[in-house]
């Protein structure tokens, strides 16, 4: 009985050692889809956790070079560690949530619906056109800065809204 147990215990190990987490990069052609997953590298779309605990198993997820990406990954809510998209990059949303501790944005951004969600902070560095119904928040005492252009013709942006 006690070689049994050991050797379930033994078998878990390797798994949990597998769940750390990647840093994956957009490597997918101009006007690609975050959803596709040979557009990353490694191959496979960025993975968030629902779980606090278990954030050392979240993917960092980083676009640049010059790309337009659209975001058409309907996560639930998701939490990455840090999300950075670079200046040259262009980002698109129309729907889903993008959850992390930090959302680092340099780039033009197009967002009509959906929600951007920073825990740490959300930093809008380039151009960003926020229409729609699309919200830009925080979901605790943190900051949004703005260190860009911030153009809008609806939408939201504030603080303190829990997923």
């Amino acid at each position: 009985m006690r070689f049994r147990a050991f050797l379930l215990i033994a078998s878990l190990v390797p798994t949990a050692a597998m769940a750390q987490s990647i840093s994956r990069t957009y490597v997918g052609p101009d006007n690609g889809n975050w959803s596709d997953p040979n557009n990353w590298s490694p191959a496979g779309v960025p993975i968030g956790t629902d779980s606090g605990s278990a954030l050392r198993n979240a993917d960092n997820a980083t676009v640049s070079g010059v790309v337009s990406v659209t975001f058409d990954f309907d996560y639930p809510p998701n939490l990455f560690r840090f999300v950075t998209i670079h200046a040259n990059a262009t980002y698109y949303q129309s729907a889903g949530t993008l959850a992390a501790l930090s959302i680092d944005m340099d780039a033009t951004g197009y967002q009509s619906g959906g929600t951007v969600y920073g825990f740490n902070g959300v930093t809008l560095g380039g151009s960003y056109t926020l229409s729609g119904n699309g919200s830009v928040r925080t979901t605790r005492p943190s900051n949004i800065y703005i260190n860009g252009t911030l153009n809008g013709s609806g939408g939201s942006i504030g603080g303190m809204k829990g997923l």
